[in-house]
């Protein structure tokens, strides 16, 4: 049977609440949406008649939700990653580590820094990330535990963070989390019963630095949410994860008997799309700035790290006035607000990945203070 819909119409009728839908960024309106259709060529819209049959509400409906899951249209706010986004960038009902002094010197500092969380506000993390977030929901089993990828977040400095979880019908190993470092919520999946351990390779055989952190606030007696921070280590200056790369994510399990078990397949995650980041200077220094990390690139004379790379404090600071403290250090206490930051030992490119989100669009500048006092400001590159 055919059916001529008059594509004004249906706009105009459409209830975006009941469909889940909302229009993006406001006070974007239907027929804003039905031009853009239009002007791409993916609608005709036909004249108007004075009598027809009217359209039922269901065929309305699915005719609707097929043009919105069908289209790729900038106006529509269909995704909502506020659960992933929460876990990549939130507490993850992980507790706030304070700074602590140590009795004894560790790797030259008395003093354990403390670790305090954000929230990412969703509809501005939405707005920012909801285009370049990979659905994955794929699964595979080892032994008793079977590894569901839920999300994956990739930015431009090569960059990311998986969202997965690991479930086991009989209950899981023991959960222990690591006291004495940081990032805090790192873990490990074991007792007497077993224990198990998430692997991400790439196809290129590109070697990926990584932080599993566990999600606390969602996991259960038999399945464990976590989320995996990963960062490329390359020997290339400018080296990163390249979009025509795939990450291979595998599980290993071992059972009580001590043999171990890896899922025959890993899940494999194209690291075709990427979230973009800005660009900031600061003289012949530049930084590349995502929602998800900061990669300052030394100029290419450089044969050491550079000064700042031995910070005392780092701060991003918003337009509105308010402050990001990546990292703030000082005689008695010290504060380290990041999943990592370190210096690459072959390229001296520093990167920082973020334990909160970060709105690029709203930052002033970056603040980084050596530890002889030279300041370096980097600012959103004209």
């Amino acid at each position: 049977m055919k059916i001529i819909v008059d594509m004004a119409d249906l706009m105009d009728e459409l209830d975006l609440e009941a469909l889940g839908l909302t229009l993006d960024p406001p006070p974007v309106t239907a027929g804003q949406v039905l031009a853009e259709l239009t002007d791409r060529g993916v609608l005709t819209v036909a004249p108007r008649r004075k009598s027809r049959r009217p359209l039922r509400l269901a065929v309305r409906t699915a005719l609707a939700a097929a043009l919105v899951l069908a289209l790729s249209v900038t106006a529509w706010a269909v995704g909502n990653y506020t659960d992933f986004f929460d876990s990549v960038f939130g507490d993850k009902g992980l507790e706030s580590r304070e700074s602590e002094k140590l009795p004894e010197p560790v790797q030259g500092s008395d003093i354990m820094p403390g670790q305090h969380f954000g929230t990412a506000d969703p509809d501005t993390a939405e707005a920012a990330l909801g285009d370049y977030v990979t659905e994955v929901d794929q699964s595979v089993t080892a032994g008793d535990y079977t590894l569901t990828v839920e999300n994956c977040l990739i930015d431009e400095n090569g960059v990311g963070a998986i969202a997965y979880t690991v479930a086991c019908p009989e209950g899981l190993p023991t959960i222990n989390t690591f006291d004495n470092t940081l990032p805090v919520g790192q873990y490990t999946a074991a007792d007497e019963s077993g224990g198990f351990v998430l692997t991400v390779k790439t196809a290129s055989g590109l070697t990926l630095d990584h932080y599993d952190i566990l999600n606390a606030a969602e996991t259960t007696d038999t399945v464990l949410h976590g989320v995996y921070y990963f960062q490329p280590m390359t020997r290339e200056a400018g080296g990163v994860l390249g979009a025509d790369d795939t990450l291979c994510v595998a599980l290993n399990a071992q059972g009580p008997d001590g043999m171990t078990q890896e899922c025959q397949d890993a899940i494999e995650i194209s690291a075709a799309r990427r979230a973009p980041s800005v660009e900031l200077a600061c003289g012949d220094l530049t930084a590349r700035l995502s929602p998800l990390s900061l990669v300052i690139d030394p100029p290419e004379s450089l044969e050491e790290p550079w000064s700042g790379a031995s910070s005392r404090d780092r701060i991003v600071r918003y337009r509105d006035g308010s402050e990001y403290i990546l990292e703030r250090s000082g005689e008695e206490e010290a504060e380290q607000n990041v999943i990592s930051r370190g210096v690459n030992g072959y390229t001296w490119t520093d990167m920082t990945i973020f334990n909160r989100f970060v709105d690029t669009a709203a930052v002033a500048d970056i603040t980084v203070t050596a530890s002889d006092g030279t300041q370096y400001v980097f600012e959103p590159a004209a």
